[in-house]
């Protein structure tokens, strides 16, 4: 799996040692989380979802929906924000390919919950 390089998750750093974005790459990524959700519902769908991994990844269609079912926690069909920042940060941690570790993507941290 490859980044398509000049797409939006190209330029975007994660600290190599935490797997962590920092919070002003945070916050440039859930501005392109509500653009990409067209019905304003904070979720994304498994089409909006299909044809954003095909913009970014040169993944195919079986894999994209593998993932989406994978992230598709609650079966309802959507992804909220926190399943997108997991999927970017494993995006990303594989793109950088962390040498001899094993892979931890914490979960999206409470304190960039709003309230």
């Amino acid at each position: 799996m490859k980044l398509t390089q000049g797409s939006f998750l190209w330029y975007l750093y994660m600290d190599k040692i935490y797997c962590l974005l920092s919070l002003r790459n945070v916050k440039a990524l859930m501005e392109y989380f509500h653009l990409l959700d067209v019905h304003h519902r904070n979720t994304l769908n498994d089409v909006l979802f299909f044809h954003f991994l095909r913009h970014v990844t040169n993944l195919r269609s079986s894999q994209i929906k593998m993932i989406f079912d994978l992230l598709d926690w609650t079966a309802v069909g959507e992804i909220g924000f926190d399943q997108f920042y997991v999927l970017v940060c494993i995006l990303l941690a594989h793109q950088a390919k962390p040498s001899g570790r094993s892979l931890y993507v914490p979960p999206f941290p409470a304190c960039f919950r709003s309230a």
